[in-house]
């Protein structure tokens, strides 16, 4: 049978090695030409030219001659339709089988599985010596743990690298938690769009299951605080999974336990709970402390490094510094001046405004007396708190400083300088003649224009009651031994009993309480103009300052059968909170930062704001801080002036600069004079600089992302304890084949030569016998 394959143009050999062949058309026209033009075309014209032929051949004749002329047409056009010998056949190629291993910090945590079929899966796939076949990697191959987890950045990657290779199979073991670049579950619909027939078998390992786990977090307490005062450390306690059971929190420095213990009770139920908590520490000595909160760890967490809080601390023995000016001799000035003087705490000075001038102004011993108002904002600086009793405020004056411009050095003292602010509302002065002050704007509550007699009488006293941040605040916990229930009862006498603390008649009924104020005690009935309570005892933070008021002018009564105890009790409370802002640093130097705890390689933003030896916004292009970073020599870091474009006094002053630590753990930014002469205190800020720990915010596996990345690349999820099943999974996928095809042209061959001859040869013999040539 050569001469067939010679004849074809074919080589037999050659389709013998393919396992599939068929005849293709390169150039074929349509069906419906074929059928409806080209044959009819083929089988007519050639009939009619051989019908108008000489008369000399007979009909057959005719007819054969016109057939041939049709072949030969034929046989012409389907060369022109290039038939080819179209060979196919399978090859099967040697490809790559890719295998993902997640070594970011998350893998590295030891999960807890609480399920007896989780635990008897584990023992099987981990005794099964048919994984050795997957291999293991060398310490060579091991480069992490890594701070992140980029998976689908890694499936791109590994991808781009493996660009015109055959990939079999992808195999991806991770707990799922991507915590950078582009989504896995989005790289898997992008190859899928990209027709990448690559399927994903991912491997899930760590437990499905929501982890147990207690967490402390959103710590909340001051910078600075004074020896021998109770300091506040709130933060919140995060549990999930431990409902009903009892934790112990413990308070140290250096390991040194400077509280007792504190049983936390732990709320929810399946939910995450997450409480509030507070406790407190009276630190006897001035210095610097680091201060730890922790809970040991269970045995059933996974995370172990979010149960403890860390804040630095700086305490001082500082004694409060009080102005206290009344204007003529109220009852409540004669207990609470006595109050203040006796109280060795504290350094008073008293100005009675109605005295006469051979009168001798009382204070602390040892103090000169005060012989007129100290106006300038260098002699308010002086003080922690200034109290404004029934005070006339154009009294407010000096022979060199007008009442406007006290009253400006006032509000500079409360929003500038941190200074706080005390009022004592009174039936002659306060707060009503101070509505159209800048004074006005310091005070928590609005003040009334409008009525003549802006008070509220009663002929029987009356008690407040505290509202729900009173009754946690420690600004009214008058005994320290009492629960907050006891305290609210001593506040409000509900039981009737007598017990509780003396009521008032007179009460100054204010406008409304501002929005920014925080009111801890209120009138029981009495409602002001936006519906709310009468406030009675509140206050609001003013820029670095505090400014309390009082609505009552006779909590000296308070004195009735206990003396001094609750009296002293609450005015020392009130000033000791007052005065905070001027714990914060130096009174000239100001240090703010966007945040305490920065991530390594994260801009701190530092601001600050300095004034010159008169207290005034300090002019000048540059300014330098003093930084020290861990294990480091101090170096100085130059802050340029921030722009003033419209002389915004609250914007002079004021300096600005970035730097970006490269060290991890605490740093420490001083502010302060720079001359010799210049003795003023610094001020020093601290901020800690810590890994990122994003791996371990959800150490839960995310089934559903593997799941879905899976399915998109049609592989398949296997969870870390069905392992085992990894090989027979990926081997039903088949094998990796490569197409290979052949075409051989078939319409130049000898056979369609040798046809076209022939039929033109039998053509023009048939006319030379019927004489039509």
């Amino acid at each position: 049978m050569n001469w067939i394959t010679w004849l074809l143009g074919i080589d037999r050999g050659l389709v013998k090695q393919y396992e599939r062949w068929e005849i293709r058309w390169q150039a074929i026209p349509k069906a419906w030409v074929i059928v409806l033009i080209l044959i009819p075309l083929v089988m007519l014209i050639p009939g009619y030219f051989y019908k108008r032929e000489n008369k000399t051949a007979g009909g057959g004749a005719r007819l054969a001659l016109s057939l041939i002329r049709s072949a030969i047409i034929a046989v012409l056009l389907l060369a022109l339709f290039q038939p080819i010998l179209y060979l196919e056949r399978e090859l099967t190629k040697e490809s790559y089988l890719v295998v993902l291993v997640d070594e970011s910090l998350s893998m590295q945590i030891k999960d807890k599985y609480t399920e007896d079929q989780q635990f008897e899966a584990l023992a099987r796939v981990t005794a099964d010596a048919s994984l050795g076949a997957m291999g293991v990697p060398t310490e060579d191959d091991k480069q992490g743990p890594y701070k992140d987890t980029a998976i689908g950045s890694a499936i791109d990657s590994v991808l781009k690298e493996l660009h015109g290779q055959p990939i079999a199979a992808m195999v991806i073991i991770t707990d799922g938690r991507n915590t950078e670049g582009t989504d896995p579950a989005d790289m898997a619909a992008q190859l899928a769009d990209r027709g990448t027939k690559i399927p994903i078998y991912t491997v899930g390992v760590g437990n499905p299951l929501p982890p147990k786990d207690i967490s402390l977090s959103k710590l909340e307490a001051p910078d600075v605080a004074v020896a021998g005062d109770f300091v506040e450390f709130k933060f919140s306690v995060t549990s999930k999974g431990f409902a009903g059971e009892t934790i112990q929190v413990s308070m140290t420095d250096h390991d040194t336990s400077i509280t007792p213990m504190l049983d936390v009770k732990l709320e929810g139920k399946e939910k995450e709970v997450e409480q509030a908590v507070l406790m407190k520490w009276k630190p006897e000595r001035p210095g610097e402390y680091t201060v730890k909160v922790a809970t040991p760890v269970r045995a059933e967490e996974i995370v172990e490094g979010n149960n403890e809080l860390v804040h630095h601390i700086r305490i001082v023995d500082n004694k409060i510094k009080v102005l206290f000016v009344e204007g003529y001799p109220r009852w409540e000035y004669r207990y609470l001046k006595n109050a203040l003087v006796r109280d060795k705490s504290m350094l008073v000075d008293v100005l009675l405004l109605s005295a006469d001038e051979s009168f001798p102004q009382e204070g602390s011993p040892g103090r000169t007396p005060l012989t007129e108002f100290p106006a300038e904002k260098k002699q308010l600086a002086e003080y922690d708190v200034i109290i404004l009793g029934d005070v006339n405020p154009r009294d407010m004056r000096t022979s060199t400083v007008t009442s406007q411009q006290v009253w400006d050095n006032l509000v500079t003292y409360v929003e500038e300088l941190g200074g706080g602010l005390v009022m004592i509302a009174g039936e002659v002065y306060a707060p009503k003649e101070y509505a159209d002050t800048p004074i006005a704007r310091l005070l928590p509550v609005s003040v009334d224009r409008t009525s003549a007699s802006p008070a509220i009488m009663h002929d029987e006293p009356v008690r407040v009651e505290l509202t729900p941040f009173g009754k946690e605040s420690p600004l009214m916990r008058l005994v320290a031994s009492m629960t907050p229930e006891e305290n609210v009862e001593l506040w409000q006498d509900a039981d009737g009993k007598g017990d509780g603390l003396p009521g008032f008649y007179w009460f100054y009924r204010a406008r409304s309480p501002k929005a920014g104020a925080t009111v801890l005690a209120t009138h029981p009935s009495y409602e002001v103009e936006n519906g709310q309570r009468l406030p009675v005892f509140c206050y609001q933070r003013v820029g670095r300052g505090i400014c309390f008021f009082s609505a009552v002018d006779s909590t000296w009564r308070w004195r009735y059968l206990r003396g001094d105890q609750y009296f002293y009790t609450f005015w020392g409370q009130v000033m000791r909170h007052c005065r905070s802002g001027k714990l914060i640093g130096s009174k000239r130097f100001q240090i703010e930062l966007d945040k305490n705890s920065y991530s390594l390689m994260d801009r701190v933003r530092i601001k600050a704001r300095v004034l010159d030896k008169e207290y005034e916004p300090l002019h000048e292009p540059t300014y330098t801080v003093t930084l020290t970073a861990p294990d480091q020599m101090p170096v100085e870091l130059e802050l340029k002036a921030e722009e003033n474009p419209s002389n915004d006094l609250k914007k002079m002053g004021w300096f600005a600069g970035d730097y970006q630590p490269s060290r991890l753990g605490w740093y420490e930014l001083a502010l302060g004079p720079r001359g010799l002469d210049d003795t003023d205190p610094k001020t020093i800020v601290k901020f800690n600089v810590e890994e990122p720990n994003r791996e371990n915010e959800n150490p839960m596996m995310d089934a559903q992302t593997l799941i879905k990345v899976s399915e998109t690349t049609r592989g398949k999820f296997l969870p870390f304890y069905e392992v085992d099943k990894l090989l027979s999974t990926i081997k039903e996928t088949g094998e990796i084949v490569d197409i290979e095809t052949k075409e051989q042209d078939l319409w130049d061959t000898p056979l369609v030569f040798i046809l076209f001859a022939a039929l033109i040869t039998v053509e023009w013999v048939i006319r030379k016998m019927v004489r039509l040539v």
